[in-house]
């Protein structure tokens, strides 16, 4: 093509460098179809992600929009986005002179609305007084992913909470303590919580659900900022800005991308 790699680096500084492509290579299945390098593919769909561009209008210096849609389907239906997300999370971890698995985590939701022509899992939250869907996160300590779950906007905190629980005693049996706001009031009473995190029975431990008080006016609540902070870290890739996926699993397959990024720029600081 007739822009040069300097000129692709100035305009598209999503593009990854030698460094982090060395860190995702082994992450990516060693075979694909097609002539188009996976680097490039990964590119652009950081690019479509962070820009919030349709398919049909990446680049032209980009692989053809088709062969990009073709590998996202690819890879998200071999599961290859989310273990790259936890994969490189661990990494942070570990350069950070922690445990590669939390012990501790941070749980909330965020409502987004849908774009036009979703309808698929997408119901109207009271609470936020919006027709949309429900982004449900549980972070580490340092804001990195440890669980995702997309589920319409009626459903509840503590029931989100509840589909997440099983993920988390499956995955994550190191996890003891769990912070939360008070929209999760009441989750030792709910049967499946109870079952998998209160009454663990496990290294004779059980979890230890903190629930945030009641507030009057503005204060600063101890660790309950961090899972906050990371909704602001994906919301600032304009795909998440709102739900336009009309299937549940690519708009959590955006998610993934969306951490990604941010996990390539930390390593890349640490380096």
């Amino acid at each position: 093509m007739w822009l040069n790699q300097n000129i692709h680096q100035m305009y598209f500084p999503q593009c990854l460098s030698d460094s982090q492509w060395l860190v995702l290579a082994p992450l990516l299945p060693s075979k694909h179809k097609g002539c188009h390098r996976l680097r490039d593919i990964l590119c652009a769909i950081i690019y479509v992600t962070k820009t919030g561009c349709q398919w049909r209008f990446i680049p032209l210096h980009f692989p053809p929009w088709q062969s990009v849609y073709y590998h996202f389907r690819r890879l998200l239906s071999l599961g290859v986005l989310s273990r790259m997300m936890f994969r490189l999370a661990a990494l942070i971890r570990r350069s950070k002179g922690r445990t590669e698995k939390p012990t501790a985590a941070i749980v909330d939701s965020q409502s987004v609305r849908t774009g036009a022509g979703v309808s698929v899992l997408k119901g109207w939250d009271g609470a936020k007084k919006l027709n949309g869907r429900k982004r449900h996160l549980i972070v580490d300590t340092l804001g990195l992913p440890v669980m995702i779950l997309i589920s319409g906007g009626e459903l509840s905190d503590r029931d989100g909470l509840n589909k997440l629980s099983l993920g988390l005693q499956k995955h994550y049996p190191e996890i003891r303590i769990l912070w939360a706001d008070r929209a999760y009031w009441g989750i030792n009473l709910t049967g499946q919580i109870k079952t998998t995190i209160v009454q663990r029975k496990d290294a004779g431990s059980r979890w230890k659900p903190v629930i945030s008080k009641q507030q009057r006016g503005f204060e600063p609540i101890p660790k309950r900022w961090i899972v906050e902070r990371s909704f602001a870290w994906i919301t600032a890739s304009r795909r998440l800005v709102r739900d336009y996926e009309k299937r549940p699993d690519c708009s959590m397959a955006f998610m993934a991308i969306a951490f990604i990024a941010i996990c390539m720029n930390n390593l890349a600081e640490l380096s």
